[in-house]
């Protein structure tokens, strides 16, 4: 996979899944120091397990914020 791809498909999961901006560096520095050594495919890989794991945290502090601004 080529770097762009990785860039591209990075940015459709974040965006598929509502993965705020600031959460996003983080996620994909994680990802890149876990699997880099493999290739941006097992970088992947490893993202959309990171992403699935912080999905509902990040839904329910969204949903606090939302809440406790009204």
């Amino acid at each position: 996979m080529t770097e762009k791809a990785y860039t591209q498909l990075t940015q459709e999961l974040f965006e598929e899944k509502n993965i705020p901006i600031e959460f996003q560096q983080s996620l994909l520095s994680q990802a890149y120091d876990r699997g880099h050594s493999w290739g941006y495919d097992e970088c992947l890989g490893i993202l959309i397990g990171l992403v699935n794991e912080a999905e509902m945290p990040i839904k329910a502090y969204t949903k606090r914020i939302l809440e406790e601004t009204q």
